[in-house]
């Protein structure tokens, strides 16, 4: 980057040029040269965009460096109204698709994978609450108690007697 190459970013501005591009044409962010908010915003709107960030869409405040001054971000955002950006060739937009600083191509995809990836967490947790809360496992009734019913309906049908009956009931116990 060199501040005399009017098709690039000022050599102060490196921070940009890393996700941007040095000639603005897109990389790891997207291109800024043929983008929609860059055309359609002012430079004090671009300039506060570009202090605050858009940490949800990928742009920390300042690009992420937190020496860039309140000059350094109006010089990019100037630079990026300037004439000369615009006539930079545009380019394939990089890693976000072409799609915009708001987060145009293929963005929509990244939003839905994490979100239904925290879903499926929020899911697992709550059943792991749950069957914690239940006790692990859930319990089968206890063996004795179906055979003290299998045994009183034997007594009720006259198979045994009440003897055998309390004898056996004894032994369950």
């Amino acid at each position: 980057l060199t501040s005399t190459n009017t098709s690039t970013l000022p050599t102060s501005q490196e921070t940009p040029a890393r996700c941007h591009g040095a000639d603005a044409s897109g990389g790891v962010g997207p291109a800024l040269n043929d983008n929609t908010f860059v055309k359609n915003s002012s430079e004090s709107e671009l300039a506060t965009f570009i202090s605050q960030g858009r940490p949800s869409a990928g742009m920390p405040a300042k690009g992420g460096d937190s020496s860039l001054t309140e000059a350094d971000v109006v010089d990019v955002a100037a630079f990026l109204k300037s004439p000369s950006v615009a006539q930079l060739p545009a380019g394939d937009g990089g890693m976000m698709g072409g799609g915009g600083m708001m987060g145009g191509g293929m963005m929509w995809l990244w939003w839905l994978l994490g979100t239904l990836t925290i879903v499926i967490v929020v899911v697992a947790i709550a059943a792991a609450i749950i069957w914690a809360v239940r006790g692990g496992r859930r319990q089968s009734p206890p063996m004795s108690s179906r055979a003290e019913e299998i045994l009183a309906e034997r007594y009720a049908r006259g198979e045994i007697t009440g003897e055998e009956y309390r004898e056996r009931l004894d032994g369950l116990r």
